[in-house]
């Protein structure tokens, strides 16, 4: 069940007040829990109808045009959607807040309602205003979502356990102290004591069956009930047994015992193989693997081959209790190894995970100590910053970051060539938007008319949009600066010596 996957990794990231990002992976559609120090502070889902926007429509805080202006213009501020209305006094901060956890709720009924392909988890800094987190801590936001929710699940869950007699958990994640539990809630949390089977609760809670159920599931999802086998209650409550049977009861025990006495060494690798079971859902691949961003192939493939052969259940066939463990193990050691070897699953992968490698390949001590005193004497130049974090967004592959600043880097520097060059070079790569990248590129080469990148990239969009005079004229000047350049070679021997459609226009042509 997706659900109990997804409340374990929660609970421990909440234990070890974890900031980061937590995605769901589903088939179509993922969702991502943004948390910081451990509380869900903030949400978003890529599923249409889940989506902020979306959302706040539905509840008539904003019209269709209001959302599409907003977010034209969050994304030419930089900001995400939530941030902007709120910033722009479009809707308040609570109203924000309500929405968000309205898409949690969403999101949880997704849980229920969709299977999990998976579910990763990264752990890095929330770029978002704290003042727009939400304000509930995420024990009391779960309460409040299972509080709206029906499903069989909640049923089939109190089946399993009805006989047993659960008992408050010694390891209290979400601590029921600073719960707002209702009346409900804190009476089952009043009667879990061991004593009571959860079917003797449920008949003194006076509730209906399925508030009990959906309360019960919601108070396991935050790890407050333990389910033990409650050996000591279980066995006065056995039939008597002949002594004959009670003999085979004790050696079949007894035999049990002793497969399950294993080496200090191999108590130590079990612990530390379900310490790992437990966070692989948390790990991103670069750290299962033990490489930075910028690994050798060699150093990948070598740790690959150490962990499994440390981890593969067949080097262990002793230790059957944790063969599943080794297998999921093994299984995810494996498909992380075939995601970073492969460059694009690997671009895909840090794309799909929000992962930005550094800017560059991490420096020896000695070079990184120059180049910090190099620093501290040259002083930080504005617009030299600007153009080095755009080239790293291109060099990253990040094109829509590097636009935004480009664009509005031509506004404010009007006379750098630079800004207007790059910016048109990136929409010639773009097949829809190459009537901005003749505009940009019209610009630059005013500034610069021998700059023959320009040229060729000017010739190559007029030509592509069917505009053959202007690829003709831009062709002929880059041939004269550039000889041997075939591209323009080519364009023009088809206009001066083949019957092409191109020799219709040669008189205009040669006007220029």
């Amino acid at each position: 069940m997706s659900v109990k996957k997804f409340s374990e990794i929660l609970k421990k990231i909440h234990e070890n007040k974890i900031s980061g990002t937590l995605t769901l992976i589903f088939p179509k559609w993922n969702r991502y829990i943004y948390v910081s120090d451990g509380e869900i502070s903030y949400l978003k889902s890529e599923h249409p109808e889940e989506r902020l926007g979306h959302i706040l429509v539905k509840q008539n805080l904003l019209s269709e045009n209001e959302l599409e202006e907003a977010l034209k213009k969050s994304k030419e501020s930089g900001h995400v959607l939530g941030e902007y209305l709120v910033n722009t006094g479009k809707i308040t901060v609570q109203e924000l807040q309500q929405s968000l956890k309205n898409l949690f709720l969403m999101i949880i009924e997704a849980c229920f309602l969709e299977e999990m392909k998976d579910i990763n988890f990264v752990e890095k800094d929330i770029r978002i205003d704290k003042n727009l987190f939400i304000e509930v801590k995420t024990g009391n936001l779960v309460l409040e979502t299972f509080r709206k929710i029906d499903h069989k699940d909640f049923e089939d869950f109190f089946n399993e356990h009805k006989n047993d007699k659960p008992k408050l958990s010694e390891k209290i994640i979400f601590d029921y102290k600073n719960l707002n539990l209702n009346p409900l809630e804190g009476f089952i949390l009043s009667r879990v004591d061991g004593k009571l089977t959860l079917e003797e609760i449920k008949k003194i809670a006076f509730t209906d069956e399925k508030t009990f159920y959906k309360t019960i599931f919601a108070l396991n999802f935050l790890g407050l009930l333990d389910f033990g086998n409650n050996d000591e209650e279980n066995y006065k409550n056995k039939p008597q047994t002949t002594e004959k049977t009670a003999q085979k009861e004790i050696k079949k025990e007894q035999k049990q015992t002793k497969e399950s006495e294993y080496s200090e060494k191999n108590e130590d690798f079990i612990k530390e193989v379900q310490k790992l079971y437990i966070n692989l859902p948390t790990i991103n691949y670069y750290e299962l693997l033990s490489v930075d961003y910028y690994f050798e192939k060699d150093e990948l493939k070598d740790n690959f081959h150490k962990l499994v052969k440390k981890y593969h259940p067949d080097s262990h066939s002793n230790l059957k209790e944790i063969r599943h463990q080794l297998q999921s193990i093994i299984a995810t050691i494996t498909k992380a190894y075939r995601t970073l070897r492969s460059d694009y699953e690997r671009a895909e992968y840090n794309k799909r995970m929000h992962i930005k490698p550094p800017e560059e390949k991490p420096k020896k001590q000695e070079e990184k100590k120059k180049e910090e005193a190099t620093k501290q004497v040259k002083q930080t130049d504005p617009k030299e910053e600007l153009k080095k974090q755009i080239e790293n967004f291109v060099k990253a592959g990040f094109y829509y970051d590097a636009v935004q600043l480009l664009e509005s880097a031509c506004k404010q520097y009007k006379d750098d060539i630079y800004f207007f060059k790059s910016l048109g070079n990136i929409y010639y790569r773009t097949p829809t938007k190459l009537k901005q990248a003749i505009h940009y590129l019209e610009k630059a080469h005013k500034m610069d008319r021998k700059d023959t990148d320009i040229l060729q990239n000017l010739a190559g969009a007029y030509k592509k949009v069917g505009l053959y005079k202007e690829a003709y004229t831009y062709y002929k000047k880059l041939l004269s600066l550039d000889p041997d350049n075939p591209d323009a070679k080519e364009f023009l021997g088809e206009v001066e010596n083949k019957g092409s459609i191109f020799s219709k226009f040669k008189n205009l042509f040669s006007k220029d």
